[in-house]
């Protein structure tokens, strides 16, 4: 199934391009021969461009579109490769791939100028290829129709999907059991701090029952040995008078 590509993806294409494609040989980047180097300056050359420029100063070498002067070590650019292995870039004009529900559309081989309905599965391949490149390049790779793969990439993807459903699903169910657990705790250590409270409660009540009741029993005895010592007063004080008055 090929579909036209409408003004807006062509431009994306054109921008996608930009990034792909090194901007002095304008060769597409790959893991092979052309692949992606980083200078300190962030713009990007093939491996074989830099090569070039290496072997044309003794002292770095020169971007040749910021003109800024880099040392000899040049890393690669990872960010490219990873977009590499991703496949989110065809070997030429780009797959776009859309949502599951939107389907792809298929571009062109900018060196043959066919459709890219196939894609090559061997690896460091993995890309889409059009009939010629199989004939040159891949004629001893696993290759299949570009269709075939975009089925295998999406019933990959529901599988990582309902994976992941069923993850969040078994997550989902092991925090509910978590929060069951939790709530439990919650109330068990909620009724043991009322029971722990009530009954301190209690006992406080009851020693100051108790200490009352001493109290009570304390102010009893004192008041009796008064009136006993008091009433003996008063019967002494009585008879000496009655002596004193004879």
């Amino acid at each position: 199934m090929v579909i036209e590509l409408s003004p807006q993806i062509q431009i994306k294409m054109a921008a996608v391009d930009d990034i792909t494609n090194c901007p002095v040989c304008l060769e597409l980047y790959n893991l092979e021969k052309n692949i992606p180097r980083l200078l300190s300056c962030t713009h990007s050359l093939c491996n074989v461009c830099v090569e070039k420029l290496q072997e044309t100063t003794k002292i770095g070498l020169t971007c040749p579109q910021c003109r800024k002067t880099h040392s000899a070590e040049v890393p690669q650019n990872k960010y490219i490769i990873r977009l590499i292995n991703e496949r989110y870039f065809a070997c030429s004009s780009a797959v776009i791939r859309c949502s599951l529900t939107e389907g792809f559309t298929v571009g062109r081989c900018k060196e043959h100028n066919q459709k890219l309905g196939l894609y090559c599965k061997n690896t460091p391949c993995k890309r889409q290829i059009c009939h010629k490149c199989l004939l040159r390049d891949h004629q001893q790779h696993d290759v299949i129709d570009i269709e075939d793969q975009y089925e295998e990439d999406k019933q990959e993807l529901k599988r990582v999907i309902d994976d992941v459903k069923m993850k969040l699903k078994s997550a989902r169910c092991c925090l509910e059991k978590i929060k069951t657990q939790i709530d439990k705790n919650i109330q068990e250590e909620s009724e043991k701090v009322e029971s722990d409270r009530t009954y301190c409660l209690e006992q406080v009540e009851q020693n100051f029952k108790d200490q009352k009741q001493k109290s009570d029993q304390i102010n009893l005895a004192a008041k009796l040995s008064l009136q006993s010592r008091v009433a003996t007063l008063s019967s002494n004080v009585f008879a000496f008078a009655t002596n004193f008055a004879r």
